[in-house]
């Protein structure tokens, strides 16, 4: 395994996920690709397209291709999968290609990966635009859940408070906090333009009862990681009194700045929406300006 370069990616249908997965590859000189494929999604337009075309592509360049298959709708497996795995295996240069991950799935890549390794590298690829159908980009979603072993601490004295970095779905949003009932809200919205944000990242929906509820708002820049971190962390320390769960719902790159803020503060608890359904237009085109950087643990 000497100097060998290795790279974990996420089997997409997007056409980012070619795109970028290629453009990583020759970037980092990678050798060996672990594959996670969620296989409960393989049915999805374009995902065996893609799948054909990335397995060619590893071919014709020589790397090796390891396959580690999850169940998206079973979370608790996928920790007794990844746990086994993660024992049995050692990795140099590791690059996490998070683009086509899941949030919960970066989050529990990042536990495993930590413990092997002090630093990694990360890339994000935005799309050229977001499906902007009237069925959006995921329906019918499951109860928010906290991410296993990132449960945090939680004081029964203490009021509790939800940090919200918001997306697209708004649906996700308000389900997270009908469902904890929280004494305050703090959502994190993007800033600028891009994809319609300002249209479409309408922050939180008003058929929420506020009237017992406190509310407090930040424009953020998702795509700077250590600054959204700087932010995240100042508000969890000003937050002190309260029991906070955080979740991310808009640009998956915001999940490398909360888990950065959940090791600084390992009180706070991290929680997922999970979704049934995702848009098979998810996304278009491939921004290949990608968001680089590193973790040192």
């Amino acid at each position: 395994m000497k100097n060998k370069f290795t790279l974990f990616t996420v089997l997409g249908w997007e056409e980012r996920f070619l795109l970028g997965t290629n453009y990583i590859i020759e970037k980092y000189k990678i050798k060996i690709v672990y594959l996670i494929r969620f296989i409960d999604y393989l049915h999805m337009d374009n995902m065996a397209e893609n799948y054909e075309s990335f397995k060619k592509i590893l071919s014709d360049s020589g790397i090796e291709l390891i396959h580690l298959d999850l169940e998206y709708r079973n979370s608790i497996n996928n920790w007794k999968i990844l746990d086994s795995f993660f024992l049995n295996n050692d990795f140099q240069n590791v690059t996490l290609n998070i683009t086509t991950f899941p949030r919960e799935a970066i989050w529990t890549m990042l536990f495993y990966l930590r413990k092997k390794k002090s630093l990694i590298n990360y890339v994000y690829f935005k799309p050229t635009s977001y499906d902007n159908s009237e069925g959006g980009l995921t329906k019918n979603h499951k109860s928010p859940r906290l991410l296993f072993k990132h449960s945090g601490i939680f004081d029964i004295n203490k009021k509790l408070a939800l940090f919200i970095i918001t997306g697209f779905d708004q649906g996700r949003t308000d389900l997270f906090i009908e469902y904890y009932e929280p004494s305050k809200v703090v959502y994190f919205s993007q800033k600028g333009e891009q994809f319609e944000n300002m249209k479409r990242n309408s922050g939180i929906s008003p058929k929420i009862a506020f009237e017992n509820i406190e509310i407090e708002n930040f424009e953020i820049d998702s795509y700077d990681v250590t600054k959204l971190s700087d932010i995240l962390n100042d508000l969890v320390y000003k937050h002190k009194d309260y029991n906070v769960i955080i979740s991310c719902q808009g640009p998956k790159i915001s999940a490398i700045s909360t888990y950065i803020t959940y090791l600084k503060n390992n009180t706070i608890a991290l929680a997922y929406v999970p979704a049934r359904e995702f848009s098979g237009k998810y996304s278009f085109g491939c921004n290949m300006e990608a968001v680089f950087g590193q973790l040192k643990f």
